[in-house]
Parts: C-alpha cells; structure tokens; sequence
C-alpha cells in the first residue's frame, strides 16, 4: 500500500528537472577538470619555487663556500627558467576555446566557468613570473631569498583557493547526484505498480462502481491517487 508520502513523491516527479540535473552535473565535472588541471600547474610551480627558497634559505643562514653558492645559483638559475617556461606555455582557455589567456602571468585575465544551475565559477589569474634577473645568490642572497619567498607565498594562496573551488565543486555534483538517485527511486516506485495497478483498478470498478464516478477528468490527479490507494 502506498503511504501519502509516496503519492506526492510521484506528483512532485518532473523529467524535466532530471534533464536539468543531468546538463548540471556534466557542467560541474567540466568545471572540476578545469580547475584540477589549473592546480595542478600552481602545484608545479609552487614546488619549484619551494626548491628555489630552499636554496636561497641555505645561502643566506649557513656557511657556503663560493662554489657551493654558485653550483645553488646555477640550479636555482635553472628551476626559475623553467618556471616560467611553464607560465608562458599555460594556456587558460575559456568558451569556446578560441580566447587564450596566459593565467600565470602579467598578462591573465579571469576566467568564468559555468557550474551549472544558475552558478559560475570564478577563477582569477596570479602574476608567478619569476624575474631572473634580479635574483644571484652570489651576489646578493638576502634579496633573492625575499623576492622568492614573496612570489612563493602567491602561488601557496592561489593553490589554497583552488583546493577549496575543487571542494566546492564536488560538494555541488554529491547534491546533484544524490537528488537524481533519489529521483530515479521514485521512477522506479511508479514503474514497478503499474501492472498491479492496472488489475487492482479493474477489480475495485468491478466491486465498486461507485468509485469510476469520484475518478473523473474533473478530479486531480492526487485525488484520483488518492482514490486508488484508499
């Protein structure tokens, strides 16, 4: 027997609102790859300029012979080139693919991604140039240290804020997810009781003829629910 719970559940049952969850669901996985792929070049970046503060730390608070600070400036030399390599190689793009944008540099401009349901996501871009030229452990470690220090502090923040977009997303495709699991059951429900529906139907207008008369066209469909399962 159906409880009234069950009957407005089927009421309340929209297809339409299925197609909408499906289009949200497929936007939001679109916009995770999206923001995955974008953290996981400030991760790379991040790590080398980890590497690059790490070595400048060593110079600046312990002893280091002159070729040691230059074998450390030769590899710091290397990390920050190829740093900003990957910075001019990003490519953020956005619609339909036809606007670049250099998200790690000077140059990069926000990037609007749809979500899906009314919500869009906002990724922001962050300056991670490294400039080489002012920074030489053999000349002047304390300076370098501070100029690594500050630009590596940018990319830590910007890999935070993407770590949370990414938790936001997902929380958003588990909701989703969950009303279409919850939405299928209810199709399920309706389907499985057609049948018995149908020969239940029969036999009560066989018994009671009385109750063809409150199944009317001019009765609502829960009110003829209703009726049935009464």
């Amino acid at each position: 027997m159906q409880t009234e719970r069950d009957i407005a559940a089927v009421e309340q049952y929209m297809p339409c609102e299925m197609f909408e969850l499906g289009q949200g669901i497929t936007a939001a996985n679109s916009a995770i790859s999206t923001v995955q792929m974008t953290e996981a070049v400030a991760r790379s970046i991040r790590q080398n300029l980890a590497s690059m503060e790490e070595l400048a730390e060593k110079e600046v608070y312990h002893y280091c012979t002159c070729a040691e600070k230059a074998a450390m400036q030769q590899e710091v030399q290397r990390l920050g080139e190829r740093t900003n390599e990957i910075i001019d190689v990003t490519d953020a793009a956005s619609g339909d693919g036809s606007e670049h944008n250099k998200l790690f540099s000077a140059e990069g401009h926000k990037v609007d991604i749809s979500v899906g349901r009314g919500r869009t996501l906002h990724i922001f871009p962050a300056d991670m140039s490294i400039p080489m030229e002012e920074i030489d452990l053999t000349k002047d470690g304390k300076a370098a240290l501070a100029t690594i220090k500050e630009i590596h502090g940018r990319a830590q923040d910007y890999v935070d804020s993407l770590e949370s977009q990414s938790a936001f997303i997902l929380e958003i495709i588990s909701t989703m997810t969950e009303r279409v699991a919850a939405s299928q059951e209810i199709g399920a429900m309706d389907f499985s009781v057609v049948s018995e529906s149908a020969v239940m139907i029969g036999e009560m207008f066989a018994e009671e003829p009385e109750a063809l008369h409150d199944c009317q066209a001019n009765a609502g469909p829960g009110d003829v629910m209703r009726v049935l399962y009464n």
